[in-house]
């Protein structure tokens, strides 16, 4: 850590403890903060710096006795992980040949030593995820509240038909996808049982980062914090174990470039806080976006109304009910009309039109019972799924929280969010019918 009047490796364990942090990554090996953790408990990930690649990857000598005085030697100390270079494809990509072979001798020389099932060093997906720099970049394209887990109003994603309320799992889910589109051309090219496929596995160490206000890096931080610590997944992998780790544990006055680049931390050097983060207790899931339609605007006058009507009703939009003798044709004026067809199109083209809410069985009845005990909680008229009830039957955990989820859902408004539930709701467009039940 490049900082000034940077508390000691003692006082940082003390720091460690009070929040309840039991996961920490150092970028090196430090001996005072390895000597520091041991019999703590706190998990430990340690770091074969970039200057090292090359040695390591050169003489398997080299990574044996790195693994002997950097792992093996703090025996009392819980290092469960060893990371290879650092961000070494932009740092020092003169070494990026060295990398692959880097790992590889690490990996040998940790197995070496009986230690390779005690540390992590194939098993799992790594990498650095950047909510903010992605927002930095387009703060105009990007909604603030999609960036921070805020309530929002969603982005559908068409190539899937999946839609995502925060960019934190949008991110992780794009590569999610090249992993996999990775995995598909190398099977093509790997005869069968040659080992493990890339991506196989749907656990993920995540590296995230503040945003530049304080403000905002609070609220990042802790509904980051909350979605990991309800064991949520992500709209495409609504079952991925996912864990993260905050970059980083302080600011550091001293470290070269920008101001971003000193101010990632969640406590000053001395060891107060920047920003008060609950590290134990979740918060509550972001509240569903307010219902919301659309309406025309009579100061566009009738030519452009008509036209925008005609598209409307062209595209998607049920107009029905607008026709002679229907529900809505009166009042017979072009802005009644138009505002019907301009929000049945909105409301279409929301998902919203005519659907309701249901239970993903593929979420685990645990998942799907926390879920359903959230939305009975939340407005939700659940008393149809009690012993005796109309739905009770058939007494099912995902025809249980299908009720409770639709329930909660056409409650509010339909808005996509509200049938989210971490990932264990789905919008469908035709009526679902569980047994005797219709929602």
């Amino acid at each position: 850590m490049m900082a000034r009047n940077l508390i000691k490796p003692p006082a940082v364990v003390e720091l460690l403890k009070r929040n309840g942090i039991k996961v920490v990554t150092l970028y090196d090996a430090d001996p005072g903060a390895l000597s520091a953790l041991a019999n703590t408990g706190i998990k430990v990930g340690v770091s074969l710096p970039n200057q090292y690649l090359a040695d390591a990857a050169g003489d398997m000598s080299y990574a044996r006795q790195w693994v002997q005085s950097n792992v093996k030697a703090y025996s009392k100390t819980l290092i469960d992980s060893v990371a290879v270079g650092n961000e070494v494809f932009h740092q020092v990509p003169g070494l990026t040949p060295q990398l692959l072979p880097a790992m590889k001798n690490i990996q040998a020389a940790l197995a070496s030593t009986g230690l390779a099932d005690a540390v992590k060093t194939g098993s799992y997906l790594s990498f650095n995820i950047y909510p903010y720099f992605a927002y930095k970049a387009k703060p105009h394209e990007i909604d603030l509240n999609f960036v921070l887990f805020r309530t929002n109003n969603g982005h559908l994603d068409p190539q899937t038909g999946l839609t995502y309320y925060n960019l934190f799992d949008a991110m992780v889910d794009a590569v999610f996808h090249a992993v996999e589109k990775l995995s598909k051309s190398r099977q093509r090219t790997r005869s069968p049982g040659t080992g493990r496929m890339l991506g196989s596995s749907d656990d993920l160490i995540l590296e995230s980062f503040r945003s530049a206000s304080t403000a905002d890096a609070q609220t990042y931080n802790s509904n980051l914090i909350s979605k990991i610590l309800r064991g949520t997944g992500t709209p495409y992998k609504p079952n991925a174990v996912i864990s993260a780790n905050i970059f980083s544990l302080f600011n550091e006055d001293l470290k070269p470039g920008n101001d971003d680049e000193r101010n990632f931390g969640l406590f000053n050097p001395d060891g107060t806080p920047v920003y008060e983060v609950d590290f134990v207790r979740p918060g509550p899931a972001p509240a569903p976006a307010a219902p919301s339609w659309c309406t025309a605007n009579v100061a566009v006058g009738n030519k452009r109304l008509q036209n925008a009507l005609d598209y409307a009703c062209g595209h998607g939009a049920d107009c029905s009910a607008i026709q002679p003798g229907k529900p809505c044709y009166q009042p017979n004026t072009l802005v009644a009309h138009a505002s019907y067809a301009f929000d049945a199109y909105y409301q279409t083209c929301n998902g919203n039109a005519a659907s309701w809410c249901v239970a993903n069985a593929a979420a685990g009845d645990t998942r799907l019972q926390a879920a359903l005990d959230y939305a009975c909680g939340h407005g939700a008229d659940c008393r149809a799924i009690q012993r005796g009830g109309r739905c009770f039957d058939p007494n099912t955990k995902v025809a249980h929280a299908s009720y409770a989820f639709n329930a909660y859902y056409q409650h509010n408004g339909r808005s996509d969010q509200s049938c989210d539930f971490g990932g264990c709701g789905s919008v469908v467009h035709q009526q679902p019918r569980f047994g005797n039940c219709v929602l």
